[in-house]
């Protein structure tokens, strides 16, 4: 029985990587200009900031699921935020991620 523990044990910490977070290199990209700043929300949570001067800023996210929706807002020198844009949803490989994404906004 032991034996058998143990081996669920080690299948569970060996395929934890699969579940583990994952980091991708992504650049945002959008046609808006005029604002002080943009905003980067993955699921609802601030992940970066962005001059208002660019249209498009590499980053880098963390993944533990597959599937993210990841939106952009302005900000404008007041410091009033902008609705969200319609959401880019990004489903992760499965395996380490080759290369950069783009998330068009």
């Amino acid at each position: 029985m032991k034996k058998i523990i143990l081996l669920i044990a080690m299948l569970v910490f060996l395929s934890a990587p699969a579940w583990a977070q994952q980091s991708y290199d992504v650049v945002a990209v959008w046609e808006h200009t005029g604002a002080a700043e943009y905003r980067l929300y993955q699921d609802g949570t601030q992940v970066d900031t962005f001059p208002g001067n660019v249209t498009e800023a590499p980053t880098t996210i963390q993944m533990i699921e597959v599937q993210h929706n990841f939106t952009l807002t302005a900000v404008d020198g007041w410091g009033r935020e902008s609705a969200h844009s319609v959401p880019f949803v990004f489903e992760a490989p499965l395996l380490d991620a080759p290369g950069n994404f783009r998330f068009t906004f």
